[in-house]
């Protein structure tokens, strides 16, 4: 239940919104970051720097992450075979250098991905994760593929990460995929209980914002929108 909105500027190894570095038996969860995260090292996530041992579950990023590698929307890097991130999303952009670029982690060895949205641009690497090695268990990651727009290759997405349109994701259920999301059918899902406080409910609604207010027409992306779009009930452009 921490949430981070601002500006944060490292050189260190573990750069994080919420926690640099996590060692075995750590749990992040219910936690949101948002703003800007910058490193001029490696190893910069929105939530978790380095996750080694660590449970992250549903969390949430919107900051714009930007690292000279290693940088992910939730995660720089999982390490252990012990480490799990379950039930997050990310929706900010992500800046790296690398092929170790990735929505959700940058870098994964032995570890789980499980039930992950990405709504973010990446530059490089993978929509979901940028580099895999080991056996990492990878299950039901999607990512929005009008939005999260590769700059390098997706190396790893082609495991179990699944790209939708916009409207797909928002037409995600409990069925499809798991019971710790809320889903409205107009906005993005979000993770349950992430909203404690002022800047969890902050995040919360620009999440909801940003997944209800532009319609593609055809096969438009969100970064190359020529044709006019309509607004959700209540938004005006």
């Amino acid at each position: 239940n921490c949430h981070f909105n601002g500006t944060i500027e490292g050189s260190s190894y573990y750069i994080g919104g919420i926690v640099g570095y996590t060692g075995t038996y750590c749990i992040i969860e219910n936690c949101s970051a948002g703003g800007n995260i910058t490193s001029t090292s490696q190893n910069c996530a929105g939530i978790v720097g380095v996750a080694s041992g660590t449970r992250i579950s549903n969390c949430i990023n919107i900051a714009e992450v930007k690292a000279t590698n290693y940088a992910g929307g939730i995660v720089g890097s999982a390490n252990n075979a012990t480490t799990k991130i379950l039930n997050c999303l990310n929706a900010g952009n992500i800046y790296g250098t690398s092929e170790y670029t990735g929505g959700i982690v940058s870098y994964i060895g032995a570890s789980q991905v499980k039930y992950c949205i990405n709504t973010g641009t990446v530059s490089g690497g993978g929509s979901i994760i940028g580099v895999a090695s080991g056996t990492p268990t990878l299950e039901k990651n999607y990512y929005d593929n009008q939005r999260s727009i590769i700059g390098g290759k997706a190396n790893a997405d082609v495991a179990n990460a699944q790209g939708l349109s916009t409207s797909e994701i928002l037409a995600l259920t409990s069925g499809t995929f798991n019971d710790q999301w809320n889903f409205t059918g107009t906005s993005y899902p979000t993770p349950k209980n992430v909203g404690c406080g002022e800047v969890g409910d902050a995040v919360n609604n620009l999440v909801k914002i940003a997944g209800a207010t532009v319609r593609f027409a055809g096969s438009e992306i969100y970064s190359e929108i020529e044709n006019d779009f309509t607004l959700a009930s209540g938004f005006t452009w």
